[in-house]
């Protein structure tokens, strides 16, 4: 079975206080595409909307973002009537996921349950958004998926930096704690890592799980022992990272994991 999920496409985020004229353009599409797909298909439809409550801009959320949006039952909370009108005359189980994070941590959940009352195998997810991006420079934001390119020390600030390089005494290192970072790096210029800040080796999703087993183990023995199960990841990690260096410095900072960083909130 095929389900398409439908992600926060709000009034704010489209023409209220996330949105502009570029986002706005995506509403047509959208409202065609879901209308095609509860039209042909039989299978249930999810969407979420991102919701908050007035002490919004007190959340951490807020703090990161602070640009009231989405608050529940407001106008920009809402979905543009053509979509709703289109969702409400589905014949189709719709499901509404209110959340109040980026993510929706709920989805998994839902999914579950789908599967378990039709006994049918969910084998195929299709999220409907659209791209946009976003000039990083000028803060404008631009219909479509534009085509990137890598980052490079060129142009006007190239040649400024070439003429700082001729007079400058200080050196010049960065903040790198894996292979792709200090390779990065370097390419970029940097003359070494000034700090590598070893926790951050672990966050990826096979790491982190063995890393919290050593901050919550309860005896020295357990603590050694998710410690042991680390250390083929971050000699791994060195290894590739003293080669991209080629003998350029690299300061090291033992492990000293704040907590909030690895536990998990819930």
């Amino acid at each position: 079975m095929k389900i398409l999920v439908m992600i926060d496409m709000q009034n704010d985020f489209l023409t209220g206080a996330l949105g502009n004229a570029q986002t706005a353009a995506v509403l047509e599409n959208v409202c065609r595409y879901v209308k095609k797909y509860l039209s042909e298909s039989k299978a249930p439809f999810i969407y979420t909307m991102d919701t908050h409550s007035e002490n919004y801009l007190e959340t951490q959320e807020g703090k990161n973002l602070p640009i009231t949006h989405c608050i529940e039952n407001t106008d920009g909370w809402k979905l543009p009537n053509e979509l709703e009108e289109i969702i409400s005359a589905a014949k189709n189980n719709v499901i509404c996921i209110k959340k109040d994070t980026f993510g929706a941590k709920e989805l998994p959940n839902v999914i579950a349950k789908i599967e378990s009352e039709s006994n049918e195998k969910i084998n195929e997810i299709e999220f409907d958004f659209n791209y946009i991006s976003l000039d990083g420079s000028t803060g404008k934001i631009y219909k479509g998926d534009i085509k990137t390119v890598d980052a490079s020390v060129s142009g006007d600030f190239g040649r400024i930096m070439a003429w700082a390089d001729e007079y400058r005494k200080l050196g010049v290192r960065t903040n790198a704690d894996n292979p792709r970072d200090t390779k990065k790096a370097i390419e970029l210029g940097a003359e070494g890592i000034g700090l590598c800040r070893t926790e951050h080796m672990f966050f990826e999703e096979e790491r982190i799980p063995k890393i919290r087993r050593m901050i919550l183990a309860d005896t020295f023995e357990e603590r050694e022992k998710a410690l042991n199960e680390l250390i083929p990841f971050q000699k791994s990690d060195f290894e590739q990272m003293y080669r991209e260096l080629k003998g350029l410095p690299m300061t090291v900072r033992y492990l000293d994991p704040p907590l909030h960083e690895f536990l998990p909130t819930e």
